[in-house]
C-alpha cells in the first residue's frame, strides 16, 4: 500500500470480524469469558485459563462459478478452540455441553452476521481432548468449526472478498 492511501477491509475480514463480535459478546452473558476471548492467538490455551476461547481464521473456497453470472459464493472456514474444566468427569461434559451450545448458538443466530454474510454454519467439532493433571482440575479442550458463505462480483470492488 502507498503510504496516505486508505486499505480498504475485506468482505473476508469483515464476516470474519463480525463473527469475532459474536463471540466476543459471550462474555456479556458468561464473566467467566471476560478477557478470555482472543482471535489469531498464537499460544495455545491451556486449563488454568479455562474456560477460554481462540477464534482462530481459516482458509475459503470458491463455491460456484462466476463465469456467466459474474457472482461467486466464498466459503470462509474458521475454528473455535475452547477450554473448559470441572471439578469431576461429569461437570468437565456439562461444561463442553454448555460451550458447545453457547458458541455455536452465538455464531449461527444471524445466519447474515448482520447482513455481511449469507449465511454461517456449523461444520464439526475436533475432540475432546481430556486431561487430568496432578493437583490440577478435570478438564478437556476442544475445537469447533464454522464455515461463512458470501458473495461476491469479481467486477465489483465493493462485493469482491478480497480486495
Amino acid at each position: 500500500l502507498a503510504v496516505g492511501v486508505a486499505a480498504m477491509t475485506s468482505r473476508r475480514e469483515t464476516a470474519l470480524a463480525a463473527a469475532f463480535a459474536a463471540l466476543q459478546a459471550l462474555a456479556d452473558t458468561d464473566e467467566n469469558l471476560t478477557g478470555k476471548i482472543w482471535r489469531n492467538r498464537r499460544h495455545p490455551l491451556n486449563e488454568t485459563e479455562a474456560p477460554a476461547i481462540i477464534m482462530m481464521d481459516g482458509g475459503h473456497d470458491r463455491v460456484g462459478d462466476a463465469e456467466d453470472t459474474y457472482q461467486e459464493l466464498i466459503d470462509i472456514e474458521f475454528a473455535v478452540e475452547l477450554a473448559v474444566t470441572g471439578d469431576s468427569d461429569a461437570a468437565v461434559t456439562v461444561a463442553i455441553d454448555q460451550y458447545y451450545q453457547a458458541v455455536t448458538n452465538a455464531l449461527v443466530a444471524d445466519h447474515t452476521l448482520g447482513g455481511i454474510a449469507d449465511d454461517i454454519t456449523a461444520d464439526g467439532m475436533d475432540g475432546p481432548d481430556l486431561f487430568d493433571e496432578a493437583g490440577a482440575r478435570f478438564g478437556a479442550e476442544f475445537s469447533l468449526r464454522f464455515v461463512v458463505r458470501i458473495d461476491q462480483n469479481p467486477r465489483d470492488v465493493s462485493k469482491a472478498a478480497f480486495t
